[in-house]
């Protein structure tokens, strides 16, 4: 697909210039699969949500999932301005991704919210026998993007050749 080559492209350049790379973009297929079929010879992030808040929020999910729940469901309801081009969001798909490999529940439902001015808001809903927990992540503004990606350069910056991904970020 020609977003393949379009991102090789620019890996290849990275290469060439001997620089780091951050793909902090969605819609762009499993990027990961992109990335690990070739060789890197630089370090790699790929992030759909350069926000921390986002990553601690999957440390949470990893540590509540390895708890004896017996959940019924789970949905994510996510909300963010009406001029945002994807639905549902990247960032959403990944956190179904990361429940569905955590808590080992395929059926997951995605609710895509548009208003007026959210930055972004991510909520999981994990529906037990008589109650709900819910784990929310809002981002009141979008510098929480920029602060994410700053960090991301400063920590990518001292990295080996390889794929990371922004959990690796606030783990190590």
């Amino acid at each position: 697909c020609s977003t393949s080559f379009d991102l090789s492209k620019i890996k290849e350049k990275c290469e060439e210039i001997g620089a780091s790379l951050i793909v902090a973009s969605t819609g762009k297929g499993e990027l990961s699969e992109i990335f690990k079929k070739k060789s890197l010879s630089i370090p790699v992030i790929a992030a759909p949500n350069l926000s921390f808040g986002i990553a601690f929020l999957n440390i949470l999910l990893a540590n509540a999932s390895e708890k004896i729940l017996s959940i019924k469901k789970i949905n994510i309801e996510e909300t963010h301005h009406n001029k945002k081009i994807d639905t549902p969001s990247g960032t959403a798909l990944m956190l179904k991704k990361e429940l569905k490999d955590l808590f080992k529940f395929q059926d997951i439902e995605i609710i895509s919210n548009r208003d007026e001015s959210s930055v972004g808001t991510h909520k999981i809903n994990l529906y037990l026998d008589n109650e709900i927990l819910s784990f929310e992540h809002k981002a009141l503004d979008r510098n929480a993007f920029a602060f994410g990606a700053v960090k991301l350069i400063e920590w990518i910056h001292r990295k080996t050749p390889g794929f990371y991904s922004l959990h690796d970020t606030v783990n190590n």
